[in-house]
């Protein structure tokens, strides 16, 4: 009888462990980019854990009549110490408070649902007009002016001002658009008939408040659209009529859980788990929302995704948002001898010891390049990512030309190009230039690139990429001092 019942149990031990093994191997994730599945996975992540294989198909498999979520766990630390740039925690905002005496009509209600908007009468101007500075044609860009040809639209302090200069000899202001929440308006895009304002409250990971005027009447504003997402505000991009807003920070938590919410219209909502992701190699407590609103059909509701990736550059074409983030591989060595302890030496050599063996000069810079397709809706859609030696100044180190991404970088070799294929898969890439120097600017113009770095001297190099596999250094040109900005006047100059 005991016999049998021994058996009895190793049958159901061994019938379980193959359960397992078959769920294991028949519903492995083995995908790059990953969706947070719930609130527990959430917050391991916040934590810094890491959930194992076992674990995620634990969460799928709410059917199991047993669970190993708590026996395959383990602590996750970064592969990378890196020095990121780090946003503190500050203050954040909760209500809306709008000036009732600056010419703003706030709509009362809440739009429930998603209408087709009829086109809108612009402007009217026939003057020719400049419009701010672009990085890629048909790519709006963000900026403290914005003009129509008719009004200039401008930031001062906490205040946005309207000034018409229809008539050159009678400038005035029309209308002024007053902060005095403790916010402050840093950036502005201008859309037909519609001005977006983008503000912050604090330095440090506050807050990022977005509200859209209709500004058909300039006498008459009205906030058609507000929201505010619960991260520091990094850039913004509108590519027809789709505004897309970017914020970056830290996770938070909230009554045990990672907060997720943001607010739109005064509503509080919160950010779906199915639009959390983050990629099964990188651990990080990090998070960048990515907010995309449709300015032709603004009562549709924001989509707001959230990625679990630090990011230190971003560069937007019409087709792709890239996201960057840099670290530092020091190159770090742990491993310190018994007998370095207890030798001649003893306790009072072990600093020497983990200093002599953290330092190592396999140090590098690393460039991390995350891809967003941009989609015909308008959406946005994680690609695929990249990697390469070395570290960007700004959005002008990138550029995308016939689907490849070409990027500006240097590190302690020098300065170079590197070449991504659609995929980011790298194709081609340069020559070191300028070793031990700083790459202080760059620009891409068709098939040239143009890097300056700078020592005594200021050596400014052109570059041909017409073969993207075998993009080669043409020339260089020596001049004094050194140069942060290059800018394309035409075809033949810089």
């Amino acid at each position: 009888m005991k016999k049998d019942k021994v058996l009895l149990l190793v049958t159901i031990i061994v019938l379980a462990i193959s359960s397992i093994g078959i769920f294991y191997f028949t519903n492995k994730d083995d995908s790059e980019i990953k969706t947070v599945k719930s609130e527990k996975e959430l917050n391991k992540i916040y934590e810094g854990d890491e959930l194992s294989d076992i674990e995620e198909i634990a969460l799928r498999a709410v059917t199991m009549p047993f669970s190993m979520m708590d026996i395959f766990t383990w602590r996750n630390y970064n592969r990378y110490y890196a020095y990121e740039d780090v946003l503190y925690d500050g203050l954040s905002i909760s209500n809306e408070k709008t000036n009732s005496n600056n010419g703003v009509t706030i709509p009362t209600g809440k739009a429930t649902a998603a209408v087709e908007t009829t086109s809108v009468k612009e402007s009217g101007s026939t003057k020719d007009y400049s419009t701010t500075n672009i990085q890629v044609e048909n790519v709006d860009e963000a900026d403290i002016i914005k003009t129509d040809g008719d009004y200039i639209y401008s930031l001062s302090e906490n205040k946005v001002i309207i000034t018409n200069v229809k008539d050159p000899q009678n400038i005035k202001v029309e209308n002024k658009i007053s902060y005095n929440d403790g916010s402050a308006p840093i950036d502005l895009i201008l859309y037909k008939n519609k001005l977006v304002v983008i503000s912050e409250k604090s330095r440090y990971n506050s807050n990022t408040i977005v509200k859209i005027y209709d500004i058909t009447n300039k006498q008459n504003l009205k906030i058609v659209k507000s929201y505010e997402l619960d991260e520091s505000y990094y850039t913004s991009r509108c590519i027809e009529n789709n505004l897309y807003v970017i914020s970056s920070g830290y996770l938070k938590k909230e009554n045990d859980n990672v907060k997720r919410s943001y607010t739109e219209d005064g509503i509080e909502s919160e950010i779906p788990l199915n639009n959390i992701r983050y990629l099964k190699d990188i651990k990080t407590t990090s998070q960048t929302l990515i907010a995309e609103v449709d300015l032709n059909n603004i009562e549709r509701k924001i989509n707001v995704q959230s990625y679990l990736i630090n990011i230190s550059n971003a560069y937007v074409s019409e087709n792709a948002i890239y996201l960057l983030n840099y670290k530092y591989d020091g190159g770090y060595d742990y491993k310190i001898s018994i007998g370095s302890i207890f030798g001649f030496k003893g306790l009072f050599g072990i600093a020497d010891e983990v200093n002599k063996n953290y330092y190592s000069s396999s140090g590098k810079y690393l460039t991390s390049i995350y891809k967003f397709d941009i989609k015909n809706n308008g959406q946005v859609e994680y690609r695929t990512k990249g990697e390469t030696e070395g570290r960007t100044i700004n959005q002008y180190s990138l550029d995308e030309k016939d689907g490849n991404l070409r990027t500006a970088l240097y590190d302690s070799n020098g300065a170079r190009v590197v070449i991504f294929d659609s995929n980011m898969n790298e194709i081609g890439k340069t020559q070191y230039v300028a070793k031990g120097e700083t790459m202080y600017s760059s620009r891409f113009m068709g098939d040239k690139a143009y890097l300056v770095t700078y020592k005594n001297m200021d050596p400014l190099f052109v570059i041909d990429l017409s073969n993207v596999r075998q993009p080669k250094v043409l020339g260089e040109l020596h001049i004094p001092g050194y140069s942060t900005y290059l800018h394309p006047y035409d075809e033949n100059h810089l």
